[in-house]
């Protein structure tokens, strides 16, 4: 078992990252925590009389602080808005950046069911932000998305919220529906043309900054080479906010125009489908994963949400009809 990032070991390492910061001139009276993630990533504000700044802590056996770097500045280059990065240390895992504020995009996205003005511009930037990042050249030296990368995601399905959450032993023939799903999902994602993907691209990793109203990206140090809708699904299929169908349609026509080439509307549909049925089985594992393995119980209340998404595609194409049965057995027998 992996251990939580929440035990003395990390007390330790907030001590060690405050004296690091002031070896580098850095403030550190009155350093709060300002958020965690669903990885072993944590977050410090410190005030100071010129304003704020983020410590992070993120254990080099578990993170990838390396990558944040390489990533930030691929994306900065390309005048997109992530935070700046003051000081860091790959050896030990600790970092210095902007404070982008206290504004995720589901704050203000979330708030309603009634899409607004103001939520309609933001979604509107994110994928222009989108567009940005996969007309970009810099995929060079990315992780590619493929075949073993995604049959691994699925494999946290099964292992984590088939047998560990939903505690079901599937039969031989529930099995083999399933293995043959998976394996028709990830050949539909694998037809599309490939481009840069996040990978949590969705209302919480964007921030509304609030001197400016720009729309900042983080969490981006997972980006790899992959599907072209991958992102697009992440925003619009959010596992925290559930967007109406029709703002959705809106928003993944403005992405399916900015490609080059532009797909036909019923290829593009069923790469984001698919994508987002890729994206939510394995969702459901890593939840639960988050939960039983790490401490992290919150996340099981975004169960509800991920199914719903699922249950939506598995009932739309005739050839998930296997996994659709073996996905509402799971169920009635849970109930």
């Amino acid at each position: 078992m992996t251990e939580s990032p929440y035990n003395s070991v990390s007390d330790k390492r907030l001590a060690d990252l405050c004296r690091w910061m002031q070896s580098k001139g850095f403030p550190t009276d009155g350093i709060h925590s300002a958020s965690s993630d669903a990885g072993f990533r944590r977050y410090f504000r410190v005030l100071h009389n010129n304003g704020s700044i983020i410590a992070v802590d993120a254990p080099p056996e578990q993170e990838d602080t390396k990558s944040f770097v390489d990533i930030a500045g691929r994306l900065r280059d390309s005048t997109l808005r992530v935070p700046d990065i003051y000081c860091y240390s790959l050896e030990k895992g600790f970092m210095v950046q902007e404070d982008l504020g206290n504004c995720p995009m589901q704050d203000i996205a979330g708030k309603s069911k009634l899409i607004d003005s103001q939520t309609t511009a933001l979604y509107e930037k994110a994928i222009n932000t989108i567009a940005v990042m996969q007309q970009s050249t810099f995929t060079t030296g990315l992780p590619r998305y493929d075949y073993a990368f995604l049959r691994m995601e699925l494999d946290l399905f099964t292992e984590w919220y088939v047998g560990r959450h939903l505690h079901q032993a599937l039969s031989k023939v529930q099995v083999n529906l399933l293995q043959d799903a998976l394996e028709h999902i990830i050949s539909v994602v694998l037809q599309q043309p490939v481009a840069f993907v996040h990978r949590d691209f969705h209302c919480r990793n964007l921030m509304v900054v609030p001197a400016t109203g720009e729309l900042a990206t983080i969490d981006f140090q997972g980006a790899v080479c992959g599907p072209v809708t991958y992102d697009a699904v992440s925003l619009l299929k959010d596992v925290y906010i559930e967007l109406p169908t029709e703002f959705q349609q809106h928003c993944m026509e403005q992405h399916r125009q900015s490609l080059d080439p532009v797909p036909d509307t019923e290829s593009y549909s069923r790469w984001y489908d698919y994508t987002g049925l890729q994206r939510h089985l394995k969702i459901l594992g890593i939840f639960c994963r988050l939960h039983y393995r790490d401490g992290k119980s919150q996340y099981l209340d975004n169960l509800p949400i991920v199914k719903t998404h699922i249950e939506k595609v598995l009932q739309t194409y005739p050839g998930l009809q296997g996994l659709y049965e073996v996905f509402t057995h799971l169920h009635s027998d849970h109930s």
